[in-house]
């Protein structure tokens, strides 16, 4: 029995693909399983801040993420104005993206 499918460009065993499906699994649990034995109990849901301990009163996002914020402020200013909370004007923008998309591939 033949279970290679010939599309053409190319071909695709579902064979080949469950085994290779199991391999990274098996890379993957192996990577898992040799991972950190030591970690603190508690401290998984705790903010990263730069390997530094949190300031007690917490990290505003603002504050993380001002640097970032600052650089793309005109982007943001414009998305928000944008921004109008009605769903038509979301597809509307959704279709115009896609005809501009399908016309630069197809040329």
């Amino acid at each position: 029995m033949n279970f290679v499918l010939d599309t053409g460009v190319g071909f695709w065993n579902p064979l080949v693909f469950v085994a290779g499906l199991l391999l990274v699994l098996l890379v993957s649990y192996l990577i898992w399983s040799r991972g950190e034995k030591g970690c603190q109990r508690g401290v998984q849901g705790e903010a990263f801040f730069s390997g530094d301990p949190a300031p007690r009163d917490g990290v505003r996002a603002q504050d993380l993420y001002w640097g970032f914020m600052e650089t793309f402020k005109v982007y943001y200013e414009w998305m928000v104005n944008l921004h109008t909370g009605v769903i038509n004007d979301y597809v509307a923008w959704f279709i115009a993206l896609m005809a501009v998309l399908l016309i630069l591939v197809a040329l």
